[in-house]
């Protein structure tokens, strides 16, 4: 048997106990993290239903013009949509 035969499970073998030695032990102690109260309770809002305002609601003129843009420009949407009117379309016709 060659050297090179020999070589290759070798380093075969290392891999794995390499790998070993690059796990992350967690950090010691407690992280402090406080978030606001009212994240806390269950609120129902709206009668549980989203806004069909949620964008304004904001009040960003440059995050509405780009969710905007991404809507015109979203093909699958698209094509969601005129699936939606096709299907409609045949049922209507059924």
């Amino acid at each position: 048997m060659s050297f090179r035969h020999f070589l290759l499970p070798a380093l075969i073998a290392c891999v794995p106990s390499a790998c070993e030695s690059w796990r992350f032990s967690p950090p010691a102690g407690e992280w402090a993290i406080r978030t606001p109260d009212a994240w806390r309770t269950v609120s129902t809002g709206s009668e549980g239903r989203i806004s069909s305002g949620w964008l304004e609601e904001f009040r960003d003129p440059e995050l509405t013009l780009v969710v905007d843009e991404a809507l015109q420009h979203n093909r699958d949407l698209k094509t969601a949509a005129a699936r939606l009117r096709e299907a409609g379309e045949t049922s209507r016709t059924c």
